[in-house]
């Protein structure tokens, strides 16, 4: 089944997601190594509106922040949305929606 992305896209590219950021360091080889881990707050007004739109268009959503990891199997009932920083670092957005 082929989706229409466009109003979805329309309706949510560069919205606003609210993220926490946690500083994590761990050890390697004797080495550490600090990361920062971005996670969506679940009650996010944008990231619970667009997973109500893709249940509409009978898809399922997945969300990826920097660092995220996920199955690489291809889904055709499941929205992508990649949430990354800003261009000017103010903020966290949806950057790209893709079926996958």
């Amino acid at each position: 089944m082929s989706h229409d992305l466009s109003p979805l896209i329309q309706q949510f590219l560069n919205q606003k997601v609210e993220v926490t950021e946690h500083r994590r360091t761990f050890q390697l080889g004797g080495k550490p190594y600090t990361f920062t881990e971005v996670e969506y707050v679940e009650s996010d007004r944008t990231i619970t509106a667009l997973k109500t739109a893709a249940g509409g268009e009978g898809l399922y959503l997945r969300v990826f922040t920097p660092g995220t990891m996920g199955t690489t199997d291809w889904r055709t009932d499941r929205l992508n949305a990649y949430v990354e920083k800003s261009p000017d670092g103010s903020h966290y957005r949806i950057d790209r929606l893709a079926i996958g």
